[in-house]
């Protein structure tokens, strides 16, 4: 959350002081303090179920007694099992498992919110649903970026009222 702020609303923040008019700068510097404290009070009541959401994105327990008898055997290697995020920065982006079977290499994708997909050797074998799609807390958390770059965007504009809808 801390890098949140940094990227998209402190910098942006610091442009308010070119602006000309005291009183003016006053008045945007609070509503855009209002705006965020809100924001950063609502990202703290949502934090609870994003973080829930984001163990159980992960757990493929649900679908893993269907890979075995699909694919033969696969090691259970838990928290070691390779992985990476097809966005690095983005823990949004759809995660990849690399699995290997008694019949080969598996690939399972798992989004942020939608179907798992199961590749066998490059080719799509099968779809799951998540183990729980995200509920609005995960939502929260998840559009807060976007909602932080929009107020950025506006920020950067001296004709925003952050007053007016």
């Amino acid at each position: 959350m801390r890098s949140l702020i940094e990227a998209h609303v402190r910098a942006a923040a610091a442009a308010l002081v070119r602006w000309n008019g005291h009183a003016a700068r006053t008045a945007r510097i609070a509503g855009i303090r209002d705006l965020l404290g809100a924001e950063i009070l609502r990202a703290r009541k949502a934090l609870p179920g994003a973080e829930q959401h984001e163990e159980s994105r992960y757990d493929l327990g649900h679908i893993r007694n269907d890979l075995l008898l699909r694919f033969g055997d696969i090691p259970e290697l838990g928290p070691n099992t390779p992985g990476v995020w097809s966005v690095p920065e983005d823990r949004k982006s759809t995660y990849f498992y690399f699995l290997q079977s008694t019949h080969g290499e598996l690939i399972v994708e798992v989004p942020w919110r939608g179907l798992i997909t199961v590749r066998h050797e490059g080719r799509e074998e099968q779809r799951h649903p998540l183990f729980e799609e995200p509920d609005d807390d995960a939502r929260t958390i998840g559009e807060l970026a976007g909602r932080w770059q929009g107020l950025a965007a506006r920020l950067a504009n001296p004709n925003w009222d952050p007053d007016l809808p």
